[in-house]
């Protein structure tokens, strides 16, 4: 069996599992930069490199990874198997903790704007692991409750009601202003029912 073929037979095998988007490089014992096996298919004797899916010689010892990456290669040039991830809509892994799943309701807000109100949280309620997941749990709550757009509008008008003199007025006073923050604040209080009770 040459290395094309071995490359193909891996790509059929993962496209049968159904991962044929996502391709990683895993060592094919038995086989030296040349096509032709230096000895049989799956062993591989002291010193003698092997190669990977992608073409790249490996010695025993020597490191290597999930698409190259730096990773290792035991003595007998075979690597760990990989973590599974949780993969999301948009291609990106995230690993899911015991007790937790992914959420929809939270997809659509960019990651930085739930870093930004689970910080701001725990500085008001604690630096520590307990106000963590409450406030994670909060974020949660709000984003299943108000869409990001309803959000950052909110959040526009807190922030520019804190102007001084007449600008800051009309972002406090307007119905448009009041009724977004009001969305936000019974957001937020049935997050702390929810998360912090």
């Amino acid at each position: 069996m040459t290395q094309t073929n071995t490359l193909s037979t891996a790509r059929f095998a993962l496209a049968a599992l159904g991962a044929s988007a996502m391709i990683l490089a895993l060592p094919v014992t038995g086989y030296a930069q040349s096509t032709a096996p230096t000895s049989q298919p799956g062993t591989q004797s002291e010193g003698q490199a092997a190669t990977d899916i992608g073409g790249h010689t490996m010695q025993p010892g020597a490191t290597t990874g999930e698409a190259g990456q730096p990773g290792t290669l035991s003595q007998s040039g075979t690597m760990p198997a990989p973590r599974s991830p949780v993969v999301g809509s948009g291609g990106s892994a995230s690993p899911v903790l015991p007790g937790q799943t992914p959420s929809a309701s939270t997809a659509d807000y960019p990651t930085i704007v739930s870093a930004d109100y689970v910080f701001g949280c725990m500085a008001t309620n604690g630096q520590t692991r307990t106000a963590l997941e409450q406030c994670s749990c909060s974020f949660d709550v709000v984003a299943s409750l108000i869409s990001y757009r309803d959000y950052v509008d909110a959040s526009t008008f807190l922030s520019m009601g804190q102007v001084t003199g007449e600008k800051g007025v009309l972002f406090k006073s307007s119905a448009q202003a009041k009724e977004s923050v009001g969305n936000l604040r019974r957001a937020q209080a049935e997050a702390e029912i929810r998360c912090f009770e």
